[in-house]
Formats: structure tokens, sequence, C-alpha cells
């Protein structure tokens, strides 16, 4: 490669599709939330090109990319195990290629992955 182009990793071809989605659920006010039932049903976020989770402690979100080398990144906070959008603490994710019936996506908004902490 000449020093004019980006490497590109095998992650990086992610994208040869309709974009993924994650849906977010089993949601709380805070991580120490006792919970007795299924919590708040969360958004569907999405499309993403691709979304990659390392090490339990970060979830990346691909999108608005012209080149394959190129690509947007946003990262969705991780706090106690749990993930912080919007207000809210979710337990769990799921990652589609299809969404739910009856569900509309929602454009992710990096500002609302943002925790400010109290005090």
């Amino acid at each position: 490669m000449d020093g004019d182009t980006e490497k590109c990793t095998t992650h990086d071809i992610c994208n040869k599709n309709n974009g993924v989605y994650i849906l977010l659920y089993h949601g709380r006010k805070t991580p120490e939330e006792a919970m007795e039932t299924w919590g708040y049903d969360g958004p569907l976020l999405g499309p993403f090109d691709a979304v990659t989770c390392t090490y339990q402690s970060t979830i990346m979100v691909y999108k608005d990319h012209e080149d394959i080398c190129k690509i947007l990144t946003e990262f969705l906070t991780i706090v106690k195990g749990l993930i912080y959008y919007d207000g809210v603490f979710y337990g769990d994710m799921q990652v589609c290629s299809d969404p739910p019936e009856g569900t509309v996506p929602e454009e992710y908004d990096p500002d609302k992955s943002i925790l400010l902490e109290k005090g």
C-alpha cells in the first residue's frame, strides 16, 4: 500500500448489507435499581453499517461512510455492565438486521449516550 492509502482491517468490510439495528430493553433509572420485572423497553437504534463490542466494555457503532476505510464511529456508554442511553440504563440489547414488526427505528444520537455526573 502506498503512503496515501489508509489500511483497512477485516472488520471494516461488514457493510455489505442494508444495516443492522440495536434494540435496547430491560431498562431502569439507575444501575442499583432492584428489578422485579423486565423494566423499560428501549429504543430501536439504527441502521448502522456495523456494531462492535470490545471486552464487554465498549460498544462501537459504525455509520455514514462513503469509503470502506472512512467510518464515522460512535460509542454507546457502558456503566456497571449496563448500556446507558437517554437517561436509562439497559441490561439487554439485541442486534438484528430486520427490525421487529411494529418497531420504528430511531436515529442514534451520540449526545444521549453521554452520562453526566451529578454533583
